[in-house]
């Protein structure tokens, strides 16, 4: 007889198997199911309807399909796998992946399952565990410079010549519509490869306020700064949805990004893995508000904590300070609440929300609860 193997179960088989054991409650099942999943016998996840409907018994096989959107060089197995890629006509999509680290649906689907059903789940998880995210900009491309612009024609948004009879709320209503239309992309920040994403030169010029995370108590474990960055752009993901023109594409590398949270208001991440750090950096002027820009990490960093690395992570924050006394020194947070140097990383300007956004100072603990 040939032996089928199976690794995992669908939500009704399952049931099936509880009932031939006299477990016929969907509680009972439930609680049975999470005792195993805590005991490390199987993994379920809950977060998702997609999750729910399945039990993995063999956690190997959910390694397997993760690694299949990351390059794995000169593996012999993944040679096969790219000669694969080629005669379905997916090698294309693969490229742009390595390239833009933008993946869509119709590649996971090749990678995880022809008809769709296993690539809900699998989405659904790289997401809840941050590995990936919905990318909400369109379609990509990098310029000389490195960094990612929107790659919309007019012709695509069914524009051409009209453009300039239309006004920008009816632009923007054909850029919805023409994205809706579009396969779903999702950004995977672990394919990122090292580039710039600002002219050096330009970049010593302006002037900045900094916060460090700092993580060298114990240490920045491999992943972290990846997980924020998938955070950052699917928040940033929510926002330019509502507003395309308000909230710009981010500028994305290894271990760097610019990211919008609103109209104006940007900011910068560094990774520092020597020094186990994180930066962020705030441009210096009127309309910035570091204050809000900390406020989101800082709750994006407690929620991948949590759900991710079982709140295992340690770190202090500290201001870089500008008085001429001092100027470069790291001050811990505690000592900067009461001295006016630092107000700006304690006060959120409301002024700087996106138009028509509501309740922006809330909207991103909704975004996380949802998650």
């Amino acid at each position: 007889f040939m032996t089928i193997i199976k690794y995992y179960l669908r939500m009704n088989e399952v049931k099936v198997m509880a009932d031939q054991c006299g477990i016929t409650s969907d509680d009972e099942i439930q609680q049975m199911l999470r005792l195993l999943h805590q005991l490390g016998v199987i993994v379920y996840l809950t977060a998702t309807a997609a999750l729910r409907d399945v039990v993995t018994v063999d956690p190997q096989w959910l390694i397997d399909n993760i690694l299949k959107v990351i390059p794995r060089g000169n593996d012999p197995e993944w040679a096969e796998t790219l000669d694969g890629l080629k005669k379905a006509d997916m090698y294309k999509d693969w490229k742009e992946l390595l390239k833009t680290a933008i993946v869509n649906r119709n590649l996971l689907e090749y990678f995880w399952d022809a008809d769709g059903n296993d690539a809900d789940f699998m989405i659904d998880l790289l997401q809840r565990a941050m590995i990936m995210c919905k990318w909400d900009f369109g379609k990509v491309h990098f310029t000389g410079g490195g960094g990612i612009q929107r790659r919309f024609t007019l012709e695509q948004l069914g524009l051409g010549k009209e453009t300039e009879e239309l006004t920008p709320e009816e632009i923007e209503t054909r850029l919805k519509e023409y994205r809706a239309e579009e396969n779903q992309l999702y950004f995977v920040p672990s394919v990122l490869g090292e580039r710039e994403i600002v002219d050096e030169e330009s970049f010593e010029s302006m002037e900045f306020s900094k916060c460090v995370f700092d993580f060298s108590n114990k240490f920045l474990p491999d992943g972290v700064f990846e997980r924020l960055l998938s955070l950052c752009v699917a928040y940033s993901g929510t926002l330019h949805a509502r507003d395309c023109n308000a909230i710009n594409v981010p500028l994305l590398g290894k271990h760097r990004a610019k990211v919008w949270f609103g109209e104006q208001l940007a900011f910068y991440l560094f990774e520092y893995k020597d020094t186990h750090e994180i930066h962020l950096l705030v441009q210096d002027d009127e309309n910035s508000n570091p204050a809000r820009c900390l406020d989101i990490l800082m709750s994006m960093l407690d929620k991948l904590n949590h759900d991710v690395m079982a709140n295992g992570l340690e770190w202090n924050i500290l201001f870089e300070s500008k008085a001429a006394e001092n100027r470069g020194e790291l001050i811990a947070k505690a000592d900067c609440e009461n001295r006016n140097e630092f107000s700006k990383w304690f006060s959120t300007n409301s002024s700087n929300t996106v138009e028509g956004q509501g309740h922006a100072d809330t909207d991103y603990h909704v975004f996380l609860e949802l998650l």
